[in-house]
């Protein structure tokens, strides 16, 4: 994969401690792209330019291949960093020693410029933590389905009341649509430790060196030497006082806030190999300058962008003019010495889509007052990533599910347990299908593999079909800074299919990992086909998938031939709620207002019940949750309870299952069943007529308070199906909402 460069930079061959040929590629700089010898003691390579790309190889039997690379992050500023490779691949056991080849990598200043090196590793967080785990002195909330988490806990929902009023009543965007939310999600920052809601700026304090050449001056270009006149040197920062009010603070129990973070210890945190990261300046609006809080709502302005290596490192460097900070100050302490001061850039990173960079998935919360140098490490809400070969099968993944092929021939992998039917089971799925574009990862790392194919078929069939969907991949073009999605495949492959002689015009795709230019694709693309349930059967059922490997000749690779079967179900909810709901005798529908039961005025039951009638349905056997909840005002949902018991059916369970929940239904919850394990919701329910489900419920609590006289209720159902795209699990679905009014006489 490529380490993603900015400006200038020498480039030299430290050590190499391979038997194999090694060489390094620059692709996308001003000057010297190509090809350099893997050879130490050769001359250091000036390379500049906005943005580059440089890519380590070896040389196999069949060519060239990339080589897994390890950025080994730099001890200070000008010291430069190691580029350190491993030469997997091309059928070799790989000793993950990464001293085949290392390159050292040493920067090069612009004259008139002040540099800021940034470095660290990113990953992914999930699970039961609500907040973002890499900000150590902010609770920092990254997503919309973060924050209605968040605003479970009364302490935390009072902080957010407090410094985001305008933010409480977000809502995420409900899924069939994917998650991470669209815009994209600007984070909320509420101070953990300290009271003021954001830092004052700083300065930071630089000297101005005296000219010098960075590196061997024997080894550098002229273009290197006349750009190194000259560099600055980092002495520290100090708070910028001068118009700018002192930072709000809000008064709220940070001890007890602390608490409530400390109960959640189980983040399950993982590396991001091949991200790819935006990182913009960000410019503080007036309120944040006058000690409001951080609303992510200010100028910005594009830094540049880096990619993760295959351990989820970056370093990322740029780079502001004079001119281009917001304050220049001469302080001249000492005779000859030439001091000024330069305001730190506040910074953004965001994470974009591999597949397509120009869609932007999550941001981060603000990194205020970056210095010219700074250990950085960062988190996002997991998203799909690059997924590294596990072990020796061929179809590997679907989505971000491990499904490889056991020695029983049993597929799965990390929790995951694909039955032989195809559907899928795991702490998060109980007997799912896949449903909508599924991204079929596959492991083709020798190097004779130039061309695959992928198959399907319907147990009915005996022909293969060949899949003719398209699908891109992220590579460098020489032109962008960035890498573009780029078509991966080809109808015009000609291949001698079964053996037999060869055929034109077949549908197939090129293994990019072993293509001629492999350099200039950025995630070793594993990535092998995108799959559409709907393209493939019409309602539901078992469809087999085939990938084949083929050489540069078009001949088929015996060895790479491997199927696998996934049952997928294209039916959707059929949802809906009567708003004919019934409380005290009283039928009434949409915006209809009761009265609570009452002798003489006075209320005889304060908890009256209510009956609503609905409709949850998945004809297929899918349908995960179904529920009916209550939310009173602003408040939010109600505590509810049933007034019978519900009936047993086989492979659920009933809700609510205790005191204290505000969902009543049913839920599928069975992990053992991966064949038979049908639910269709309100249909099998024993009391149901024509799939209409009437539950009567009332509140744990009274409806209304004592000084109360009135107060609006929603009634909803919603729940989720038992589908998976791989990533996006249990889509969430919900009817249309029935408002009433409730009121004492």
């Amino acid at each position: 994969m490529a380490i993603l460069m900015q400006r200038a930079w020498n480039v030299q061959v430290q050590s190499k401690e391979a038997a194999r040929e090694q060489r390094f590629v620059i692709s996308g700089a001003s000057l010297n792209n190509g090809p350099h010898p893997g050879t130490v003691g050769s001359p250091a390579v000036f390379v500049s330019g906005n943005s580059w790309s440089i890519v380590i190889q070896s040389k196999s039997p069949d060519g060239w291949v990339n080589s897994t690379e390890k950025i080994q992050f730099p001890s200070s500023a000008f010291s430069g960093f190691n580029i350190a490779s491993d030469d997997r691949g091309g059928g070799l056991v790989s000793d993950l020693d990464f001293n085949d080849l290392v390159l050292h990598c040493t920067p090069v200043s612009n004259s008139g410029v002040t540099d800021y090196f940034m470095f660290g590793n990113v990953s992914c967080y999930e699970g039961y933590c609500w907040w973002n785990p890499c900000f150590r002195n902010y609770i920092v909330i990254d997503s919309a389905i973060k924050l209605q988490e968040a605003l479970k806990y009364p302490i935390v929902r009072d902080y957010i009341e407090k410094v985001y009023p305008d933010r409480i009543f977000e809502q995420p965007i409900k899924r069939p649509i994917p998650i991470p939310d669209p815009a994209p999600f600007k984070p909320l920052m509420l101070p953990l430790q300290e009271t003021a809601l954001m830092p004052n700026k700083e300065v930071g304090i630089f000297r101005k060196n005296e000219p010098a050449v960075t590196g061997n001056s024997k080894a550098l270009s002229a273009e290197s030497r006349q750009l190194a006149t000259d560099s600055f040197s980092f002495l520290g920062s100090r708070s910028l006082n001068s118009n700018v009010a002192v930072s709000k603070t809000i008064d709220i129990d940070r001890v007890k806030l602390a608490g409530i973070i400390d109960k959640f210890y189980y983040c399950n945190v993982n590396t991001m190999p091949s991200a790819v990261l935006q990182f913009l300046e960000y410019d503080r609006t007036n309120s944040e300058l006058a000690g409001g809080a951080y609303t992510g709502t200010g100028a910005r302005e594009i830094l540049g962008y880096a990619i993760t290596d295959s351990f989820g490192n970056y370093v990322f460097r740029f780079q502001r003019t004079l001119s281009q900070s917001l304050e220049e100050i001469s302080v001249d302490t000492a005779s000859g010495e030439s001091f000024f001061t330069t305001v730190q850039p506040d910074v953004i990173v965001q994470l974009l889509d591999a597949a397509n960079p120009s869609v932007v998935l999550y941001e981060s919360g603000l990194y205020s007052n970056v210095p010219s140098f700074k250990n950085i490490n960062i988190c996002f809400p997991c998203a799909s990533t690059v997924k590294a070969c596990n072990g020796q099968g061929i179809i590997q993944y679907i989505g971000d599910l491990l499904v490889i092929k056991g020695t029983t021939g049993t597929r799965g992998g990390d929790g995951n347990l694909l039955g032989s039917d195809g559907k899928i089971s795991n702490s998060f799925l109980k007997c799912a299908a896949w449903s909508g574009q599924l991204k079929l990862i596959a492991c083709l790392k020798e190097t004779s593999i130039k061309y695959y194919t992928v198959c399907y078929k319907l147990p009915s069939q005996l022909l293969w079909n060949y899949v003719e969907e398209p699908c891109t991949l992220p590579k460098f073009n020489g032109v962008d800074s960035l890498p573009v999605a780029t078509s991966i495949r080809s109808n015009t492959l000609s291949l001698h299919i079964d053996g037999g002689p060869i055929q034109n015009n077949i549908h197939g795709y090129i293994n990019v990992a072993n293509a001629s230019d492999a350099d200039a694709w950025i995630t070793t693309t594993n990535l092998k086909a995108l799959l559409t349930t709907g393209y493939y059967i019409a309602n539901a059922g078992t469809v087999e998938f085939r990938v084949e490997g083929y050489d540069a000749a078009g001949n088929k690779i015996a060895s790479v031939d491997e199927t696998i079967d996934l049952y997928l179900d294209n039916k959707w909810v059929e949802a809906d709620l009567d708003p004919n709901i019934s409380l005290g005798g009283s039928t009434l529908g949409n915006c209809a207002l009761f009265t609570l039961p009452n002798t003489g005025g006075v209320v005889t039951d304060e908890k009256a019940p209510i009956t609503v009638r609905f409709r949850a349905k998945q004809d297929n056997g899918f349908m995960g949750l179904y529920a009916v909840t209550i939310a009173k005002g602003a408040v939010g949902n109600q505590n509810l309870t049933r007034t019978s018991a519900a009936a047993l059916i086989p492979l659920t369970t009933a809700l609510p299952t205790g005191a204290g929940q505000q969902a009543v239904g049913r839920e599928y919850t069975d992990l053992v069943q991966l064949n038979s394990c049908f639910f269709s919701g309100t249909p099998q329910e024993p009391t149901s007529v024509g799939d209409y489900l009437e539950l009567t419920i009332r509140p744990e609590n009274n409806w209304l308070e004592p000084d109360q006289t009135f107060c609006a209720f929603r009634v909803l159902v919603n729940g989720n199906i038992r589908h998976t795209t791989g990533e996006y699990h249990n889509p969430y679905y919900q009817t249309g909402e029935v408002l009433i009014g409730i009121q004492r006489p």
